[in-house]
């Protein structure tokens, strides 16, 4: 099983498990035996990167289910929705070609994300990490496109689950349509395509172009072709719309925002929070995560949704070494549905990060039977100030899923229809 690590955690003699990019620049390639120099390199281009090392006695403790075959199929289908975006954005003009977009292509590749989440649950949650051949822009609507329909299909397991409870009678909507989102998650940001050196720019923005950033989600669903369905022109209009109001370009609050538009506000924020761009660093998916649920920004998003969004994810993957409260190092070994901050470890390194002999291992145990120990650390971040006894992500409740349900597919219209 591979471990990852940040770049000062490396030593000589480790060997790469996967090749490391820095953006869309190889940097060193999968079963590079590195040396001082490969780490000096590391901790200069990327030191907050983590980086796949192989570790042969961890191998043999440890079955890893992620498969090359798998991984493989993956990163096809992400490159595939990149050439889509990629061939749409270098044709673009005052308006979108008319054969620009490919409606009945969109919905072939959502019932393809749908097929392998529902066919792999437990691979289809380390793959939401960063595209690193890609442009922002690019890998940025490839990683959105994923996360919302993840979500989208987990609110519809939802629903599903609240016709199979409700009365007699109680009318629940279970026809989940959920290409339109796939759609404007691909095209949310068309009207930044022109201006896609904003994110290798370090200075200031000047005040036309903040102004251009704000109107962007109207100018992105105008630029669409005529055969746009109108909902994806109203998700991609309202995706920086939030909750409490303080969204743009209108302004909108809860039931005001479509429900598909508080979908792709959550995966977008996420995307962006945990993608490094010229300008600023990533935050770790774990911290993003937390703040985003309990953190600055928690009133900005739909809190049921955000419940199911945060069960789903997983922020430490698999193979992640994770300093503990008592000083040792945990591996991430499997992950907990329903506890994204509470993963399956095994303590197998003491205090300096030297391995423990096999004598000495512990687990792989669900780090929730070990309420004695917390995460403090993984590589370069220090989480000591959060997962705190929030860890736990419980599941909307009835009463809790049913006014959720009430409010927005009610009020604002089945989203089934296009």
């Amino acid at each position: 099983m591979p471990l990852l690590l940040s770049a000062r955690e490396l030593t000589e003699q480790m060997r790469l498990h996967e090749s490391v990019y820095d953006n869309d620049q190889l940097l060193l390639r999968a079963g590079k035996l590195l040396n001082a120099a490969d780490i000096d390199f590391l901790k200069l281009r990327c030191p907050s990167a983590h980086i796949s090392v192989e570790d042969p006695i961890l191998d043999d403790l440890i079955t890893y289910n992620a498969t090359a075959e798998n991984r493989a199929v993956v990163s096809a289908a992400q490159e595939s929705l990149a050439d889509v975006i990629t061939e749409a954005r270098d044709s673009y003009g005052i308006q979108m070609r008319q054969d620009s977009l490919d409606c009945g292509g969109l919905h072939q590749a959502v019932h393809g994300v749908l097929d392998f989440i529902n066919d792999h649950p437990s691979f289809a949650k380390e793959l939401v990490v960063p595209l690193q051949r890609h442009n922002f822009l690019v890998a940025h609507a490839v990683r959105t496109f994923y996360l919302g329909i993840m979500l989208g299909n987990d609110l519809r397991v939802q629903v599903a689950q609240a016709k199979r409870n409700a009365p007699p009678g109680k009318r629940v909507s279970t026809s989940l349509n959920l290409a339109p989102l796939g759609l404007a998650a691909l095209y949310m940001d068309a009207a930044m395509w022109p201006m896609r050196d904003l994110y290798t720019k370090t200075d200031a923005l000047t005040e036309e172009q903040c102004e251009v950033i704000r109107r962007h989600p109207i100018t992105s669903a105008q630029m669409l072709p005529e055969n746009t369905p109108e909902l994806t022109r109203l998700i991609i209009e309202t995706h920086h719309e939030n909750m409490d109001g303080s969204g743009y370009p209108y302004g909108l609050k809860e039931s005001e925002i479509h429900i598909y538009s508080r979908i792709l506000r959550i995966a977008d924020a996420f995307a962006s929070a945990t993608t490094p761009t010229a300008f600023r660093q990533s935050t770790s998916p774990v911290r993003a995560l937390w703040d985003m649920m309990w953190g600055p920004f928690h009133h900005f998003f739909d809190s049921v949704l955000l419940k199911i969004f945060a069960r789903r994810m997983q922020p430490f993957p698999i193979g992640a070494r994770l300093r503990l409260s008592n000083g040792l190092f945990g591996v991430v070994t499997s992950h907990v549905d329903g506890s994204p901050f509470l993963p399956e470890i095994v303590i197998a390194f003491d205090e300096d990060g030297k391995r423990l002999p096999a004598s000495c291992i512990m687990g792989p145990m669900p780090l929730s039977s070990r309420p004695d120990l917390r995460i403090v650390a993984f590589g370069n971040d220090d989480l000591s100030d959060i997962l705190d006894e929030r860890s736990v992500v419980h599941a909307p409740s009835s009463d809790e899923f049913s006014v959720f349900h009430d409010a927005t597919l009610m009020a604002t219209g089945d989203p089934s229809n296009n």
